[in-house]
């Protein structure tokens, strides 16, 4: 899981940036990606060192590259699943903090790590809706050995007319399935508090 969390950052990092409504809602997903590409390694490799000495401050640049991007509310509402109604406001609101704070945590320090990967943004599958507001990003990292990992990224547009990640899949393993079954077995451990659950879910993200 640490692998594929770490190839998860690697591209996750081309998406952070908003866009607005293209003539082409298919191509505007893929240039969202395409043209961010260099400006977030380029902005990484600079600072690499700087932020290896101050985690908090890595933290929150990511943070702030992160959030216009990806709808973690929406992420961990799914991954409660059915225990979202269960929940309470309260109990909601702190599991999407927790959720969000334990991702920025684990990719953070993965982006720190990232090398001389390749990554190559294939064309869209033939027969999709190329006007829809829900779209895939297929994308495949070469690493510097020359092993191929495929990604593909769930995108829709949101209310506001920008592109927002939603899910990926790594290399064949759904990451929103997987912590939603995380979410549910821990559940099944602590028997239905919905509190303990929220109180080690960052312990249980990271140590595996």
């Amino acid at each position: 899981m640490k692998k594929l969390h770490r190839i998860f950052i690697l591209f996750l990092a081309t998406l952070m940036i908003t866009t607005s409504v293209f003539a082409s809602p298919n191509q505007a997903a893929i240039d969202l990606v395409q043209t961010t590409t260099d400006r977030v390694f380029s902005s990484i490799t600079e600072k690499r060192e700087i932020f290896r000495q101050d985690d908090q401050l890595f933290y929150k640049e990511i943070d702030e590259l992160l959030s216009p991007v990806v709808d973690f509310e929406r992420i961990a509402r799914r991954v409660m699943a059915k225990y979202y109604r269960q929940a309470s406001a309260g109990q909601r609101e702190e599991f999407i903090k927790v959720f969000k704070q334990s991702l920025l945590k684990l990719y953070a320090k993965g982006l720190l790590d990232i090398g001389n990967e390749k990554i190559v943004i294939l064309p869209p599958a033939r027969g999709g809706n190329p006007d829809s507001k829900k779209q895939i990003v297929d994308v495949e990292i070469i690493s510097a050995n020359g092993n191929k990992f495929p990604i593909t990224y769930s995108m829709f547009m949101n209310g506001s007319n920008q592109w927002k990640m939603e899910n990926v899949i790594v290399n064949g393993i759904n990451i929103g399935l997987t912590y939603r079954n995380q979410f549910s077995h821990l559940m099944e451990e602590k028997n239905n508090d919905i509190d303990q659950v929220i109180a080690g879910w960052t312990s249980k993200v990271t140590s595996e």
